[in-house]
């Protein structure tokens, strides 16, 4: 018996062919094959094998945003710190000469 199975969504297809890939299926159809049988014999064991593809991805994703939070915050940072340091420098500059001015009265 052949039976035909239609997927439009593009992402879905997008994560279903990493899954494919990661997993070591050799098509389409044998992942879904393998799902399927998975589903029909499961007892609960469906979730266990089914679903940390699916996590993986889920976690990588988000750490994948965090890391790019993360860059642009850092960089955000260098910047501040770097002019904290021209206003420090500015700062010590006009002490310097006050104390140099009071040292040179004395």
């Amino acid at each position: 018996m052949e039976m035909k199975i239609r997927i439009n969504d593009e992402q879905l297809i997008q994560q279903m062919d990493k899954v494919i890939k990661d997993e070591g299926f050799s098509s389409r159809n044998q992942f879904i094959t393998y799902v399927i049988s998975m589903y029909l014999t499961s007892q609960n064991t469906f979730f266990l094998r089914a679903f940390p593809p699916v996590m993986r991805e889920i976690c990588k994703e988000s750490i994948d945003e965090q890391s790019k939070k993360t860059e642009y915050i850092l960089q955000k940072n260098e910047i501040q710190m770097q002019n904290m340091m021209k206003v420090l420098n500015d700062i010590r500059a006009v002490f310097y000469a006050e104390l140099t001015e009071s040292d040179d009265k004395n």
